[in-house]
């Protein structure tokens, strides 16, 4: 298990987010809502989240980077008509990485999103 900054490196972290993953839902939380996210070597990402209960989807792309324990990610494009200005930067402190789990809070929130690595 990677802690956050602690132990591994910020490419060290950035490797291990190499593959596709899928939000993990607390009992709380919406489970109608799948969300999977794909980080490419080349520091790509998509995100498809899946309403299937009403047949929605959103499709998001851009770049990623992992700096001082942050996972940075930059929207370039997204399906969604009310997303803010484009490029969108979100700041997300990663709380856990390692090969099958990640864990990150987005700055300004309170909300651990945790996703499992489906594919490497």
């Amino acid at each position: 298990m990677i802690a956050a900054c602690a132990v591994a490196s910020d490419a060290d972290i950035r490797k291990s987010l190499i593959g596709v993953w899928r939000v993990v839902q607390s009992p709380r939380e919406d489970r109608g809502m799948v969300s999977i996210v794909t980080f490419t070597p080349s520091a790509d990402f998509t995100n498809r989240i899946i309403f299937p209960g009403v047949a929605r989807e959103i499709d998001m792309s851009g770049s990623f980077q992992v700096q001082d324990g942050y996972l940075i990610m930059t929207i370039t494009k997204s399906s969604q008509q009310t997303v803010e200005r484009l490029p969108l930067v979100i700041h997300s402190k990663i709380l856990q990485a390692d090969d099958s789990q990640l864990v990150f809070v987005a700055d300004g929130t309170t909300n651990k999103q945790t996703f499992k690595k489906e594919t490497r």
